[in-house]
């Protein structure tokens, strides 16, 4: 028996004690605390849960709220595993419930994973649509952290759109935020955003500054994904500048801690980023190498991707939206 059947059989003896909707809320707890730790394990508690919630009362908000959780599970495990088709769809699912209880951390939350999804996907109106929903959200209920990671959100969008003075302000509103309130991470994230930023505008000294700041509040919160990301933009940055040492010394370390930590997208954007380190010196040889080892990678992530089924889904999501709110008017 693997270990994760092990824990199942664990958590079923628990439970049997237990009346049914007290076994929901215990699956639903256990399935929220272990979506890194054991995400196997944490898919099928959620759908348990969900299987244990058709025999209660639908009208109950408490068993609608753990509906809503078990979906809002499944959909972030589906995100992260780049099955961004069943991640809407669940995400939908939980918007509707949520958007019935008046639940506005829940909404916020769930609005702002809709804005990622649809970010991946490139469905940039979408993805503003949706962060500018949370954003709102969070303002109007006095989430802080919340405020500032939708704001940097909406700028990565603004940029996409080309709107790139609108794009500096959401990020500078993250940034002085983020000061105000000591939040290194927020902080961190404005200042790589504003860093790209300035890079793409061709403000390479400003575009270094931020990414040099952006890794020390980075390496003080020990997030090692931030990290690497930063490291990832000086060494871009040092091939669009040409200071090449510098780059090739970002990418090693950026390789050598994404194969630590063993994350196939951020491998796959250090194999990008050394492809084009590669092209610059002209070693076409190995950046055609480190192309083709990206493109696997990414492959890998995204292959189930189908955007017409998302477009549809989206759609049918509205609709039966719209019907709904002319139906109780």
């Amino acid at each position: 028996m693997g270990f994760s059947e092990s824990k199942m059989d664990s958590l079923k003896l628990v439970m049997q004690e237990q009346a049914d909707s007290t076994q929901v809320i215990t699956l639903v707890k256990y399935a929220r605390s272990i979506v890194y730790e054991n995400a196997y394990l944490s898919e099928q508690c959620a759908i348990l849960a969900l299987r244990k919630l058709k025999d209660l009362d639908s009208t109950k908000s408490y068993n609608l709220g753990n509906l809503a959780t078990a979906y809002s599970i499944l959909g972030q495990l589906k995100k992260n595993t780049g099955d961004f088709e069943l991640a809407l769809e669940y995400q939908l699912k939980t918007a509707e419930i949520m958007e019935g209880l008046q639940n506005s951390i829940g909404l916020a939350s769930v609005y702002n994973d809709l804005g990622i999804i649809y970010k991946t996907m490139k469905l940039y109106e979408s993805a503003f649509k949706y962060y500018l929903k949370s954003h709102n959200m969070c303002k109007s209920i006095g989430l802080d952290r919340g405020t500032i990671m939708t704001a940097n959100n909406l700028g990565t969008i603004l940029v996409e759109l080309e709107k790139f003075d609108e794009a500096l302000s959401f990020y500078n509103l993250a940034l002085v935020k983020s000061d105000s309130l000591e939040y290194l991470n927020g902080k961190a994230i404005a200042l790589n955003n504003i860093g790209e930023l300035y890079s793409f505008q061709g403000k390479f000294n400003l575009a270094l500054e931020k990414f040099e700041q952006a890794l020390i509040a980075d390496s003080m919160t020990n997030d090692q994904f931030g990290v690497i990301y930063t490291m990832l933009n000086i060494s871009t940055l040092g091939i669009k500048s040409s200071e090449l040492e510098k780059s090739r010394h970002y990418l090693a370390t950026s390789l050598k801690l994404a194969k630590e930590n063993r994350s196939k997208q951020i491998l796959a954007e250090c194999y990008k980023v050394y492809s084009k380190y590669y092209e610059k010196v002209s070693n076409y040889n190995k950046a055609l190498r480190y192309r083709d080892t990206f493109q696997l990678y990414n492959d890998s992530v995204y292959n189930e991707i189908k955007s017409n089924q998302i477009l549809e889904m989206q759609t049918k999501y509205e609709t039966e939206k719209k019907e709904k709110d002319l139906a109780e008017q």
